[in-house]
């Protein structure tokens, strides 16, 4: 698998499936982020968009830290294992209730 850096996500369109969930993630710059939902499950819109800003945390070669915070105030840190194609996202919501899913990830060309 090509090695990805910081930088390498500049332009990058992933696709992501969370439990029922699909989203993509498009990163605009190293520090934004848009998402939009590709299947909600029936608990987000389909079509829904949002652009957040993000920080973005190389922990080893293609292992990353994104964390971002919504619109809403819902915030997000997620763990993306590109090598195995594995997500691990941690979400908190504005009021208190906390989530934790795995899920997978890969690159769209």
């Amino acid at each position: 698998m090509e090695t990805i850096d910081n930088k390498a996500y500049l332009k990058s369109k992933l696709e992501v499936k969370m439990n029922s969930i699909t989203l993509q993630m498009f990163f605009e710059t190293e520090s934004k982020m848009t998402f939009t939902i590709i299947d909600g499950g029936g608990k987000i819109e389909n079509g829904y968009t949002e652009t957040v800003e993000t920080n973005i945390i190389k922990l080893r070669t293609n292992l990353f830290l994104i964390t971002w915070k919504e619109i809403s105030g819902t915030t997000i840190s997620q763990v993306q294992d590109l090598e195995n194609e594995l997500v691990y996202t941690n979400i908190t919501m504005t009021n208190g209730k906390f989530y934790q899913t795995k899920g997978t990830i890969k690159h769209i060309k």
